[in-house]
């Protein structure tokens, strides 16, 4: 009897064309991707929609590293500009988070994504 794999779901982050606004590009480091298939999953990068489907869909969710959190999300405030922040990616991933927390689902935080985890 074969025995599906289990699908994650890994964060990535999006970022908008200089030359057109209209259009993005979504990247992820393929460590992420790597480990997820040498562990005997499917890893499904996530494009910064539909964040209750993905919950449903997946077995579980890896949070990754990436740009930092908007301060604002715990009651900071940003300082100098060495803190770089993509708030679409932040308001995503959060609904990612909950979705998957609703669904009672594993998450993995890793760099960034634990600190959106403390969030």
């Amino acid at each position: 009897m074969d025995q599906r794999k289990p699908l994650i779901c890994v964060s990535s982050d999006r970022k908008t064309l200089e030359s057109d606004e209209r259009r993005w590009i979504t990247q992820l480091h393929n460590v992420y991707t790597d480990a997820v298939s040498r562990a005997g999953g499917i890893p499904l990068p996530t494009c910064g929609v539909c964040a209750e489907e993905l919950a449903q869909l997946c077995d579980g969710l890896i949070l990754s590293g990436g740009v930092d959190l908007n301060p604002v999300l715990y009651g900071e405030e940003r300082l100098n500009d060495t803190v770089q922040v993509v708030p679409e990616r932040d308001v995503f991933e959060l609904a990612l988070f909950r979705a998957f927390w609703e669904q009672g689902k594993p998450i993995f935080g890793i760099c960034r994504g634990f600190q959106l985890i403390n969030v």
